[in-house]
């Protein structure tokens, strides 16, 4: 299957699941007070953190490996990376614990030093689970990968909200992820004991010593440290400073679209073991072709997607998380504009050529330059000025992981980007935004303006961007194909 199928597949998948996910928010808000909500978003931020930075780097290790070894040796690669998290994910529980106390003196929160033990089994089971997709990846399973994805997030809304209705609290909350968490891990393992296996245990017994796996992974671990530091700098600094119902006000304004927010991961996925693979074989030039179209098709869902958000910005949240979250909107429209900066991630560059030391710096930089402005503009302008504090540092980022990436490659970092298609797609989808922004003036409840106002939106978007040719035969070939997938009998 072409990468462009693939990714077809996987945005369908992902898009459902993370509908599905994002429904635990407008749920939640309708059972829980402010206060309550807002631990469950802390815990939420405490976890995503060690999930992160607990493994260090081995998981995103097996995208790097897995291509350049024998295909005799994979599953033994695989399972001894599996066992290896499994004990990393044990002594992150074990810190949590250990650390309670401090976690709850920080975030201003005692509920989070009871509910510790419901952190740590979070944390284990989400590495196993996150891990065993990554697997999926590097053996070019995307299919598999398209599956799994919905059906996990069916499981995990049931785990979160049967307890919720039934009103077992944040622990009987926990439980349910959890013991969802526990049955995704036996079965996914259990497909790749099954399914992945392609020679015995005794055939694989030579292959690459653990501690080759650790070099490569204690940089790439050493950079998601401080990646998952400084694109969360905001909300650690608020969530320090205000009170967790005022944190769960500032976070229902400070996320990421859904629909949005995958498409970088999931390129970032797809496209990794086919950079990795191209670089080792010195095709410099399909790198660039892959990058530069990559970048080109995300900004056409990216830029629009934003820009409709941020009109429709005060209609969306209320009716997702009531009028009680009603402060949150101007914030998620500030947070919005961030994202178009996020149209390009330039990491894989570096994780494909194994050299993170150079984006290690520009991860430094955002961290002093994110908690700085956090800072700074918090005491100035309240919430908001958080919000712009991670508009001005994502741009500085974007704009210094291009340059150093082009370094990278040797070549100029002006052939990275296809600038003129990037502004192009940014003005009309602007254009677009201002036409249909009177909508918003209507007296009518929020759902009308929310499906006039998406209508409208993209029917005019997709008229211009086809009349403008914004979309290239190569796209529509693809849409096509699509298409032809979709309609085609099963």
């Amino acid at each position: 299957m072409k990468i462009s199928d693939q990714a077809a597949l996987l945005f369908i998948s992902k898009a459902v699941s993370a509908a599905l996910l994002f429904a635990v928010g407008p749920i939640l808000v309708r059972y829980m007070d402010q206060a309550e909500y807002g631990t469950f978003l802390q815990i939420n931020l405490i976890t995503s953190f060690l999930v992160a930075i607990v493994p260090w780097g081995i998981p995103q290790a097996i995208s790097f490996f897995v291509p350049r070894i024998g295909t005799a040796k994979r599953f033994s690669f695989v399972t001894r990376t599996l066992t290896t998290l499994f004990v990393l994910g044990c002594f992150g529980a074990a810190l949590v614990w250990v650390g309670r106390d401090l976690l709850g003196q920080w975030m201003s929160n005692p509920q989070l030093i009871t509910l510790a033990p419901y952190i740590g089994g979070v944390i284990i089971v989400t590495i196993l689970v996150d891990t065993t997709e990554t697997v999926f990846y590097a053996y070019n399973r995307a299919i598999v990968v398209g599956i799994v994805l919905p059906l996990k997030a069916i499981a995990r809304l049931t785990g979160v909200v049967l307890p919720v209705l039934f009103g077992w609290g944040l622990a009987g909350l926990f439980e349910g992820i959890i013991a969802v968490g526990l049955v995704e891990s036996v079965l996914l393992y259990g497909y790749h004991l099954l399914k992945l296996r392609e020679a015995s245990l005794a055939s694989d017994a030579a292959i690459a010593p653990l501690s080759e796996q650790v070099r490569y992974a204690l940089p790439v671990g050493l950079t998601m440290l401080m990646t998952i530091t400084g694109s969360n700098m905001d909300k650690y600094v608020v969530s320090s400073l205000f009170s967790p119902a005022q944190y769960a006000v500032y976070a229902r304004g400070a996320f990421d679209l859904p629909l949005v927010g995958i498409l970088p991961g999931m390129l970032f996925d797809l496209l990794l073991p086919k950079f990795s693979e191209y670089l080792h074989k010195g095709q410099t030039r399909e790198v660039l072709r892959l990058m530069r179209e990559s970048i080109r098709r995300t900004a056409l869902v990216f830029f629009p997607v934003c820009l409709l958000s941020v009109v429709l910005g005060d209609a969306l949240i209320t009716l997702l998380f009531t009028d009680a979250y009603a402060a949150s909107a101007p914030i998620f429209k500030v947070f919005l504009l961030g994202m178009l900066f996020q149209v390009a991630n330039f990491q894989i560059v570096f994780r494909a050529t194994g050299n993170n030391a150079r984006y290690l710096k520009v991860i430094v930089l955002r961290i002093v330059l994110g908690l700085g402005l956090t800072i700074g503009l918090l005491n100035m302008f309240g919430a908001i000025g958080a919000a712009f504090a991670v508009v001005i540092t994502q741009a500085t980022v974007s704009f210094i992981s291009c340059v150093l990436a082009g370094r990278e490659l040797s070549e100029s970092w002006l052939k990275l980007v296809p600038w003129s298609d990037l502004g192009k797609t940014l003005a009309l989808s602007v254009c677009v935004a201002i036409v249909i922004l009177p909508i918003t003036w209507l007296a009518v409840p929020n759902w009308i303006i929310l499906l006039l106002g998406g209508a409208a939106f993209g029917l005019l978007y997709v008229l211009c961007a086809f009349y403008l040719k914004r979309v290239s035969d190569a796209d529509r070939e693809i849409l096509t194909r699509w298409a032809a997938l979709v309609m085609r009998p099963s």
